[in-house]
């Protein structure tokens, strides 16, 4: 998201599918100021976890990774996860980033794609 509130939102590739079946979709959207609202009091919660030191208590292979951004007006900021650990801070993580993705991908399924690609295909 940008300060604006405008977003471009991905999604259609899933772990385990094959690339060459697999189609993208990019939709965008600007996002209502109450969702903006709680999109923001999502980052805060990512935040407050993120002061915590890291920690796994129960971790798993092939889970979900990825990178979530967002500019709240000083600036993009991008924070890489690792959505592996089950149990501890770091699943604390995963939740709160996750819980800030949905807000944008349930506004985003109410627009239709303005782009679609496979998933091989560069950008």
């Amino acid at each position: 998201m940008d300060a604006d509130g405008r977003v471009e939102f991905s999604s259609g590739g899933q772990p385990g599918k094959d690339p060459a079946n697999t189609t993208i979709e990019f939709r965008r959207l600007t996002l209502t100021p109450a969702a903006r609202e709680e999109l923001a009091a999502a980052v805060v919660r990512i935040r407050e976890v993120l002061a915590q030191p890291e920690h796994c208590d129960l971790r798993r292979t092939d889970g979900p990774y990825g990178t979530f951004r967002w500019n709240d007006g000083s600036g993009e900021q991008s924070l890489p996860f690792d959505g592996n650990c089950e149990k501890g801070r770091d699943a604390e993580l995963g939740a709160a980033v996750f819980a800030a993705d949905r807000i944008v991908e349930d506004a985003a399924k109410a627009v239709a794609p303005v782009e679609t690609r496979p998933a091989t295909q560069e950008r």
